[in-house]
């Protein structure tokens, strides 16, 4: 099944060195504390009209519609498409999931769309499963991303190591593929 998945770029590159990896979301209730990785069936996170609509039925607020926006969509600038086996119990449309286990959400958050399109993931995606090409211009703002942390953490050693890294990756022209290795 191809689903997507919408990140920032910075997390490009520990996503194709490990995969998309399962985090509990930043309103825990909507997976009742269980670490998933979020899906969608639309290659876009922009509200349909049936969910404008929907919002505009339930009489939601300037400071409703923009909390959900915040919380969907904001800092998401990148699309990856991921192709999945729905054989399985790791693969669940979150609207079926929540009806398994009894859950219990805020109509905030049953929009349309998340309740038709959304997916969640218990597992890590493998990094073979997810169209991601690693190019020296996708790569390069993780590299900045890991640089700016070791700024803040104060580690030399990182710093420099990763200074090399990026100036090497500057370097290269921006469709260059990038041989990614994982340290273990």
């Amino acid at each position: 099944m191809r689903l997507y998945h919408f990140t920032q770029k910075k997390n490009l590159l520990s996503i194709a060195m490990r995969g998309l990896t399962p985090n509990v979301p930043g309103e825990p209730l909507m997976t009742r504390g269980e670490p998933v990785v979020w899906l969608t069936r639309r290659p876009s996170l922009a509200p349909t009209a049936a969910d404008i609509a929907f919002m505009q039925e339930q009489n939601w607020s300037a400071a409703e519609r923009e909390k959900f926006s915040q919380a969907v969509y904001i800092g998401t600038d990148t699309m990856l498409t991921v192709e999945l086996s729905t054989a399985g119990r790791r693969l669940w449309k979150w609207s079926k999931w929540l009806q398994h286990v009894g859950a219990k959400v805020s109509a905030l958050i049953m929009i349309p769309t998340t309740m038709t399109d959304w997916y969640i993931y218990f597992g890590t995606v493998a990094p073979h499963k997810i169209d991601l090409v690693p190019t020296a211009e996708n790569m390069l703002p993780a590299f900045e991303h890991n640089l700016a942390c070791a700024v803040k953490e104060g580690n030399a050693e990182r710093i420099a190591k990763l200074r090399a890294e990026r100036d090497q990756l500057k370097a290269l022209p921006p469709d260059q593929l990038i041989e990614l290795v994982v340290a273990s």
